[in-house]
């Protein structure tokens, strides 16, 4: 099933199948075979399974009951209906190469709540509505705690996460509630739930991006920090342009200088600066900005430049990518 990210083309074809074709989705009523023999459970934190993206088919079909076509093997099987998952990634890899010319997709607005929907219902969610949460935008930064995978060294990795943790308490602590996350320590559904208080996403180029997905709709600002000469590519880029969140991207200029753990990455914060400040500006207003229920991205980086903003350079090149140039705060 590989990862959330290699997996995420086979996830939308099937959910496009089912949305276009108005199947309810009954879980008493309705199986999902998965064409896969290498799958082994779907539960995570079990020894030897291959992940628990199987959680991300239930939330497609609501819950619906989980097979694989091993299950069947030896009989002879008769389906009352059988739908197969539209097989084209061009949508999320078709344009992988470069951006894409496309703007926000309401195929991937779909499917991104209707995964939120689900894992909102099945577990408890975040409580935003008091405390810190209500006065202050969340800024994530994810993170690896492991340096190893079974035998291998894990790669993209930050080398000086306790300094990027210090520097953003300290630059935006008192604007920002800021945390950080190992997305293998917790489930699909608590990533979900989580992302779905974030405003300020920081994370190194890789699967865990793909997460970008759950922010809350229109309101949410990336930033993909890349190894040197590049791991990066226009995937996370274009996933972000078509969920209208505004994008930015950070390349290391320095390479690894260790063989054995390639794409190790030592982030100097005040490069990465510019892209903070200027994603923490429209995080900000973006939120105040939902009782006025309009932000116009392209004024404002005007604005921005016409002050001599430091960031206003970022903002600008946000803004190409970003899906029009105002933002309508609609949940």
């Amino acid at each position: 099933m590989g990862n959330a990210w290699h997996s995420l083309a086979d996830f939308v074809g099937g959910f496009m199948v089912l949305d276009m074709l108005e199947v309810v989705r009954d879980p008493s009523n309705l199986q999902i075979v998965l064409l896969d023999a290498r799958v082994q459970c779907f539960e995570p934190c079990i020894p030897d399974c291959e992940g628990p993206l199987g959680e991300i088919w239930r939330a497609i079909g609501n819950g619906a009951e989980l097979r694989r076509a091993t299950d069947f093997s030896g009989t002879n099987v008769c389906f009352r209906e059988a739908l197969f998952s539209w097989t084209s990634s061009s949508m999320i890899w078709g344009a992988f190469g470069g951006p894409t010319p496309c703007g926000e997709s309401r195929i991937m607005q779909r499917y991104r709540t209707q995964i939120r929907d689900y894992f909102a219902q099945q577990l408890p969610l975040l409580d935003t509505s008091a405390g810190e949460s209500a006065s202050r935008p969340v800024m994530l930064l994810s993170i690896r705690k492991q340096s190893v995978f079974g035998n291998e060294s894990l790669k993209r990795k930050y080398r000086n996460e306790e300094e990027m943790v210090s520097r953003l308490e300290e630059w935006y602590g008192t604007r920002f509630i800021v945390r950080t996350v190992d997305f293998s320590t917790i489930s699909i559904g608590e990533q979900v739930n989580l992302m779905g208080t974030v405003s300020v996403f920081i994370g190194m180029h890789g699967a865990g991006m793909t997460n970008l997905l759950y922010m809350p709709s229109v309101s949410g600002c990336v930033i993909e920090t890349i190894p040197h000469n590049g791991a990066g590519s226009n995937g996370f880029r274009n996933l972000a342009k078509y969920t209208d969140q505004l994008y930015f991207a950070w390349e290391s200029p320095h390479a690894s200088n260790d063989e054995n753990r390639g794409e190790w990455t030592t982030v100097d914060m005040e490069s990465l600066r510019p892209s903070l400040d200027a994603a923490a500006f429209f995080a900000e207003r973006f939120r105040v900005g939902e009782a006025k229920g309009i932000i116009d991205v392209e004024q404002q980086c005007q604005e921005a430049r016409a002050n001599d903003a430091e960031w206003a350079p970022h903002c600008v090149e946000a803004a190409k990518n970003f899906g029009g140039s105002s933002i309508t705060n609609a949940r």
